[in-house]
Formats: structure tokens, sequence, C-alpha cells
């Protein structure tokens, strides 16, 4: 675990650059792509397949689990807003990465 100073420019920079985000999207959506038969899950699956299964086929493909991630990143910036917050973050989560792009991009503009 890490710990790192974000804001919401963080997570902006992270959505905007979309081969990026969508490489991340791509690693997380295959890593959570499995059909598990435990009741929790279930329950929770149902209530996000209801939000973001836009064409009701029962799962949800590639391009609604973007626009899932999407929402849920942009909803964590704006709640994070511009003054920076100190958070812990776990080693591959889609937060880490957006951290690791900001570092990134800082490193490439010196």
């Amino acid at each position: 675990m890490s710990v790192a100073m974000v804001n919401s420019s963080t997570v902006m920079g992270f959505i905007q650059d979309t081969k990026k985000f969508n490489n991340c999207i791509n690693e997380c959506f295959e890593m959570l792509d499995i059909d598990g038969n435990e009741e929790e899950i279930n329950n929770l699956y149902e209530v996000i397949f209801k939000r973001f299964d836009k064409d009701e086929k029962g799962f949800i493909d590639r391009m609604e689990f973007e626009s899932l991630i999407r929402e849920l990143m942009l909803a964590m910036a704006c709640g994070i807003g511009d003054l920076p917050v100190l958070v812990a973050l776990k080693e591959h989560s889609l937060l880490m990465k957006a951290v690791q792009h900001e570092l990134a991009s800082l490193k490439e503009k010196t």
C-alpha cells in the first residue's frame, strides 16, 4: 500500500488520457470478468446491472464497464475537489494508476 497526495486534476488527467485510461479499463475488465455464484456478489451485480447494463443483456460489456468506471472516477474527482487529499492506495487500484499517470506526465515535462 502507498500513500499519495491527489486532487481532482490527478483523476481528470488520467481520464482524459483515453489511451491509458482504456488500457487500464481493459485490465480491470479482464480481471473482474468472472462468473461467480456467491449471493452477495450477485446482489451487487444486480444493482450495477440495473444502472449500467444499457442494452439489458444481463451482463456488462467492456463499453458499459468503461462508462461505469468513468462515472465513478469523475464522481471521485468531483468529491476530492481542487484541494490535495492524502490517500492510502492499493497497488493496482485505478486511483493508484491515476497517480502513476500524473507522475509520468510530470517527468515528461521536465
